[in-house]
């Protein structure tokens, strides 16, 4: 479960960690510590491509493996996300000096809430 880490260190080091349980690596060149919120969607995002590309393929799917990513999935939304984005996130909207940032504030409380309605 994601802790409140202001150690940028250890903030890279558990997410490095998340990532190495779900069987990805994270990507290079990325500032993850000072950006963790952007490294979780990035995660969420290359499990749910793999489910898909997995569904292409479907005669060739083990569903095992498409639970395990559904599994893998709701775990890091759950435990890794939910738990402190939806806060942070109203924070920075109320915070927010331009349309535009409110704006993407808002999308991606919007997306966060559907993913909350699907769990």
């Amino acid at each position: 479960m994601m802790a409140a880490v202001s150690d940028p260190i250890a903030l890279r080091a558990h997410l490095e960690g998340l990532f190495q349980r779900c069987g990805f690596k994270m990507p290079q060149g990325h500032a993850h510590a000072e950006d963790h919120l952007s490294t979780l969607l990035y995660l969420l995002g290359v499990i749910r491509h793999r489910q898909h590309k997995a569904l292409a393929q479907s005669s060739q799917t083990d569903p095992q493996e498409f639970e395990q990513l559904e599994t893998l999935f709701n775990f890091a939304l759950k435990h890794h996300l939910l738990n402190w984005a939806p806060a942070w996130i109203e924070k920075a909207h109320s915070s927010a000096q331009s349309v535009f940032y409110k704006v993407v504030f808002e999308m991606l409380s919007a997306v966060l809430d559907e993913f909350r309605a699907k769990e």
